[in-house]
């Protein structure tokens, strides 16, 4: 098993890691290791908030490692070399790096209707920021969640967004179970590419 530190930051005025930064730049490291086995599907599931620094862990499945404890995120790629596993692990170290992010230049950028959001312009920023600004601005929209607050905690990709999908995407939700956890599609210049979770969490 591979290992890598990670110097992750905190976004606007958040106290945890958003996971659009740890979906960027776990492709980002894994895409300068071996590019060929991100073509293909994408999953990443978000299982804890992450308030202190990460490194992240990586394998192919061919390997004897076993999965790590106490993970944070975990992403399983599908190409046709193989399957690539890798895993977010929370550090002791403290986060010293916080970053602006004016979400708003996304969501001032979008239409919603009752149960889909779309972007009519690029916003300035990445597709992931984009994808899931915009499913935020959907949930918080359609199901206020009051004392708790709406997480991204999974995506399903058939293949990894690009600098093509920016500005392209839309939103539209299928499935609202009891207002705890939710399943849309990811559709990026009218194809649906994959599907977006989000869970709503006490604060």
């Amino acid at each position: 098993m591979k290992v890598v530190d990670l110097n992750l930051p905190y976004k606007g005025d958040r106290d945890y890691l958003h996971g659009t930064d740890m979906y960027a730049e776990t492709v980002r490291v894994l895409n300068g290791v071996k590019p060929e086995a991100l073509i293909g599907k994408c999953r990443m599931v978000i299982h804890n908030v992450a308030k202190r620094q990460c490194r992240l862990l990586y394998t192919f499945l061919s390997d004897t490692a076993k999965r790590p404890e106490n993970i944070i995120a975990e992403f399983n790629f599908i190409s046709d070399t193989g399957n690539l596993m890798a895993w977010l692990v929370e550090t002791l170290e403290d986060i010293t790096e916080r970053i602006p992010y004016a979400e708003s230049h996304i969501t001032e950028n979008c239409v919603l209707s009752e149960q889909s959001v779309k972007l009519i312009c690029r916003s300035g920023f990445s597709a992931i920021e984009e994808l899931v600004a915009m499913n935020k601005l959907l949930h918080v929209t359609r199901y206020p969640p009051g004392e708790s607050r709406w997480y991204f905690t999974r995506m399903d990709l058939d293949r990894l967004l690009t600098a093509n999908d920016v500005g392209n995407l839309q939103v539209k939700l299928q499935q609202n179970l009891n207002n705890r956890l939710t399943r849309s599609e990811v559709i990026s210049h009218g194809q649906i590419i994959g599907h977006i979770y989000f869970s709503m969490v006490s604060m």
